[in-house]
């Protein structure tokens, strides 16, 4: 089993292995946008301090979050926006946009047809022009990309519900 360091913040777990050997160190917290998800990540076993640090630079992500400063990306998703996006800690609407026509899935999860997915980027396509390279954050209103929502708003142009 491995030893807990608990922190004010996260906390740090020694992984051993069969024979006792300290095998990981293992840094993990809970998702700001989800409790009962554990956002971990594994370091070598000479690479604490690097943990540690990684733990302290989450903590400051998450603090902004809350503090309604930036959106919460989870690290898997920050590292794939680092490949395809410009600026992956300043999102704008056009990245946002893209992202969002990926996710989108029928009642059955699968994705969707290219009729319907046509429909839905031909709803965002003015929007886009508009905002297309605005930061998402740069009127220090929270978003979040987990799917919760606190408003829904209609397009009155063409009726689709925009959830924000």
């Amino acid at each position: 089993m491995g030893d807990k360091a608990k922190r004010s913040f996260g906390t740090l777990v020694a992984r051993h292995n069969a024979k006792g050997v300290l095998s990981a160190w293992q840094a993990r917290y809970r998702s700001p946008l989800n409790n009962t998800v554990k956002v971990q990540r594994n370091f070598p076993p000479d690479r604490k301090a690097d943990a540690e640090r990684w733990l302290n630079e989450e903590r400051e992500l998450v603090e902004q979050y809350r503090a309604g400063e930036r959106a919460w990306i989870p690290p898997s998703e920050r590292t794939e926006r680092k490949l395809v996006y410009k600026n992956p800690d300043g999102l704008t609407f056009g990245e946002y946009s893209d992202w969002y026509c990926r996710q989108l899935r029928n009642s059955r999860g699968e994705q969707l047809s290219p009729l319907t997915m046509g429909s839905h980027k031909a709803a965002i396509r003015d929007l886009d022009q508009t905002f297309g390279n605005s930061q998402l954050l740069a009127s220090g209103r929270r978003i979040s990309t987990d799917g919760s929502t606190r408003h829904r708003h209609r397009c009155p142009r063409t009726g689709c519900g925009v959830r924000r």
